[in-house]
């Protein structure tokens, strides 16, 4: 973990948004959205030409979704629900033109006029008489209060007006009439014959035989008494006997006879019609399924690689704002859509330009207002997806919602209102709710359930807590209480558990302090008092024989060796303490590691010769400078390779390494130096024990070291604002020093 060196370089007033680093919408992702878009309207305005294609071919059919099953299943033609609804539409003009017009004749005489229209009309005539003589209030009572007015005077004064009503039922019942037959006798091949009550209705050439003519080849219908008979299978001669038998104008009439015969030119043009348009709808389907697939794949693509770029105005908005805006778009984009679609639609297909090839731009441009639409809407709608899209990728889709948001500040409000107060008012609220509950005929048995089932729990967790509390009590420290809920008896628990837990840790710390205090003494003690009893025992023997003794100059030497340990062990116990409480002066400035360990390297030369030491030096970065004290770096430096020197292997290699560390968030770069040895010694203690003073690998105290090398080293590198670590992983030591790094000075400032 990188420490802070510079904090003046810091900036305390991060407040920028992490919604706003995120990477504006990209070009790309705005031409996918549009070819998107534009992809979708495609798909849609082909599928309704196509259904215009089927609508064009099939206008006067009612059963058009008959048609379209047909077309999907591929159905032959004389096999086909098409062929049904065709066939029911020319009986049911046959059966209007026989059975309810009768004929030209009966149709003049005014025989089926129906009398109630007539009446109809004749009182809407008489109201309106009325109405324009100022009694409209009185339109419909004015029978009874007022005989000068009555109706039967108004029909005798405006028979030729009622007549004239007479004359426009009938006019419009022989329109009908002729229009019907003749959309019959228009079609080229098909014949027909109907007896019904001693009339005869046909259009058989003369001197021509329907029965005859069902002989050949073709489709014929033959009804009679009460059954209809085809050549089409036994099934439709059901559907059609029940059809035909059915309708107001038969009745069920047994004297009613029909023959019906499309000839086989007729069927062949049928069919082949039936075909081509089975060939052009699978093209449509096919050209409007190719850009659906696009556009479907454009719109996976787009909403599962949302959030990767800034919130938008919508991203801002609620969730329920962008679900009401999703159905809103929908719902109106595909009202107008169709409303407009069918509108075009029917204005071709209705004639008022004439037959228009679906194929062509003249009809397609109809369609134009119903594409703007799903142009607008469509981008509408995708643009929500998206938007929901990047809320639920981002985990925000709850979290936008204020229906959760609401709920979260209610549910907010109850709990510190329940966990706020004291036990007492917790108490208290449980207590009116259950007899409130109790209070009702229903609820009672479960409340009852409820305190059956809970009550144990809760005396259970009370004999735990008594337990737990009579084992802490007795020194058992690690013991836990079992806390499996919330509730005010689980708090209780936990808090006991985490005192007796407090108290462990602090038991184990102070054990642990006594510990080090006393190794700290025995090893001070011990360190110096080997360099004071060789004093002592020098003294004694120069006492004894004298200066004049000839072994006087070797028993100096070793005084001298032995005061110089003595005050070399003073010294670094001073310096530890100075270290370790921060009373040592630090200036911080740039400052050449690489020169430092090299300078290390030159002094001490000569003692790794001596101990066969192989050092390998490798530095990766050229720039070497980081901030700290010269000085302070300096005696870090030479305590590590000291401690090589000391405690490597002799005749082994030692690796010093200087590399960069990565840029990492709010830190200044940083240069890692690290120094790996193989101990002479067997390591078998921890890191953080061998960073203790006085501690050494070497437990048998037999080298010079004063233990205190590595822990000043640590010291000193926090001093200055870095860090200082040590692995061991068997007998390998590993050193590393973490420190800020600096820029090279210039040639015209001063280092």
């Amino acid at each position: 973990m990188a420490t802070k060196w510079n904090e003046s370089d810091q900036n305390p007033k991060e407040t920028a948004n992490p919604a706003d680093q995120e990477p504006r919408l990209s070009p790309l992702r705005i031409i996918l959205f549009i070819l998107c878009v534009l992809l979708c309207t495609t798909a849609a305005v082909t599928a309704l030409a196509g259904a215009g294609r089927i609508m064009e071919s099939y206008v006067n059919i009612e059963r058009t979704e008959a048609i379209l099953d047909d077309i999907v299943n591929r159905t032959p033609y004389l096999q086909s629900d098409t062929l049904d609804a065709t066939l029911r539409d020319d009986l049911l003009k046959l059966l209007a033109l026989s059975s309810r017009y009768k004929s030209e004749d009966a149709i003049k005489a005014g025989n089926l006029i129906d009398q109630q229209e007539l009446a109809d009309r004749t009182e809407e005539l008489y109201e309106q008489s009325l109405v324009d003589a100022g009694l409209y209030d009185q339109a419909r009572d004015v029978l009874q209060t007022d005989p000068n007015h009555s109706f039967e005077r108004f029909k005798a004064e405006n028979a030729d007006r009622i007549e004239a009503l007479r004359q426009e039922i009938i006019n419009r019942q022989l329109n009908e009439f002729r229009e019907t037959k003749a959309s019959l006798d228009e079609q080229e091949g098909l014949y027909y014959h109907v007896s019904s009550e001693g009339r005869v209705l046909e259009n058989l050439p003369v001197g021509a035989d329907i029965q005859k003519m069902a002989g050949r080849e073709g489709v014929w219908l033959n009804y009679e008494k009460r059954q209809a008979r085809t050549n089409l299978g036994d099934r439709r001669n059901q559907a059609y006997s029940d059809f035909i038998r059915n309708s107001d104008e038969v009745a069920g009439s047994d004297q009613y006879s029909l023959q019906l015969f499309y000839d086989q030119a007729l069927v062949d043009k049928q069919t082949s019609a039936y075909n081509e348009l089975q060939k052009n709808v699978w093209n449509w389907l096919l050209l409007a399924l190719i850009p659906a697939l696009l556009g479907l794949g454009l719109m996976v693509y787009l909403c599962l690689t949302a959030g990767r770029c800034r919130r938008g105005w919508l991203d801002r908005r609620s969730t329920e704002f962008r679900l009401v805006w999703l159905a809103a778009a929908i719902g109106f984009g595909g009202f107008f859509f169709m409303a407009f679609a069918y509108y075009g639609i029917s204005f071709v297909i209705s004639g008022a330009y004439g037959r228009i090839d679906w194929s062509s731009g003249a009809a397609l441009s109809k369609l134009a207002p119903a594409a703007l639409t799903g142009l607008l809407f469509g981008s509408l709608a995708l643009a929500a997806l998206l938007a929901i899209a990047r809320s639920l990728r981002q985990k925000r889709f709850l979290a936008d919602s204020l229906v959760i948001r609401l709920l979260k500040l209610i549910w907010k409000g109850v709990t510190e209102l329940y966990h706020g107060g004291s036990l007492m008012r917790k108490v208290v609220i449980w207590g009116v709710v259950l007899l409130l509950a109790a209070a009702t005929r229903y609820l009672a048995p479960v409340v009852l359930l409820a305190v059956l089932a809970v009550a144990p729990r809760l005396v259970r967790k009370y004999e735990d807590i008594k337990k737990g509390v009579n084992e802490v009590k007795s020194g058992n420290l690690s013991h836990k209480i079992p806390v499996d809920g919330k509730t005010e008896l689980d708090q209780l628990a936990d808090g006991i558990n985490r005192i007796s837990e407090a108290t462990h840790i602090a038991v184990q710390n102070e054990l642990i302090n006594q510990r080090m205090k006393t190794e700290l003494i025995s090893n001070v003690s011990h360190d110096l008092k080997t360099p004071l009893t060789g004093i002592i025992t020098y003294v004694d023997l120069l006492k004894k024989e004298g200066l004049t003794s000839p072994d006087a100059e070797k028993y100096l030497q070793v005084l001298d060796e032995k005061s110089q340990r003595l005050k070399k062990l003073t010294e670094d116990l001073f310096e530890a303490a100075k270290a370790s409480s921060g009373a040592i002066p630090v200036e911080l400035a740039q400052v050449d590691l690489l020169s430092l360990v090299n300078q290390g390297l030159g002094e001490m030369e000569a003692g790794f010769n001596a101990a066969g030491l192989d050092v390998r030096l490798n530095a990766e970065i050229e720039d070497c400078h980081i901030i700290a004290d010269g000085r302070l770096m300096w005696r870090v430096i030479e305590n590590l390779l000291t401690n090589v020197q000391k405690y490597a292997l002799p005749g082994s290699r030692v690796y010093i390494d200087i590399t960069r560390a990565g840029n990492r968030t709010n830190a200044p770069e940083e240069v890692i130096l690290s120094i790996k040895n193989v101990s002479q010694n067997e390591l078998n203690i921890t890191p953080n024990e061998l960073m203790e003073r006085f501690r050494r690998g070497d437990e048998a105290r037999s080298s010079e070291g004063s233990g205190l090398g590595l822990a000043i080293a640590k010291d000193l590198v926090r001093l200055q604002k870095g860090l200082f670590d040590i692995k061991i992983d068997g007998d390998l030591f590993k050193a590393t020093v973490i420190m800020p790094t600096a820029k090279q000075p210039s040639a015209e400032q001063p280092a």
